[in-house]
């Protein structure tokens, strides 16, 4: 059911704000998964997932980024979308997008494909 995708999601944020690595990417496909090295360039880094959108195998959030360079200390805000694509209830892809709407379009085949 596609609601799971969307906890899925959820939880993956939540498990990454928690620094659990083995949780954040354990709905991942073997091939999928990674390390957070790029992590250790930044101090106090907070990331929040916003308005997820039920699209049956894709999932669309807005993202929240938030942290300070760790060595310039200058802070950093910025606002994103994400296409998060699944199969058999596996995490297959994650596509970034500039806005929402370039998002949604993409994720709905209104935009370049994927």
């Amino acid at each position: 059911m596609s609601s799971d995708n969307v906890e899925t999601v959820l939880g993956v944020f939540d498990a990454f704000g928690r620094r659990d690595t083995d949780a954040t990417f354990s709905p991942t496909t073997p091939a999928s998964s990674g390390a957070c090295a790029w992590l250790e360039d930044f101090d106090d880094y907070e990331t929040e997932a916003r308005e997820p959108v039920d699209l049956g195998d894709k999932v669309v959030v807005t993202v929240w980024d938030c942290a300070r360079g760790k060595g310039s200390g200058v802070p950093i805000e910025r606002y994103h979308a994400q296409v998060w694509t699944f199969r058999d209830g596996r995490i297959v892809r994650v596509e970034i997008f500039d806005d929402r709407s370039g998002a949604l379009d993409a994720a709905s085949g209104r935009g370049p494909p994927l």
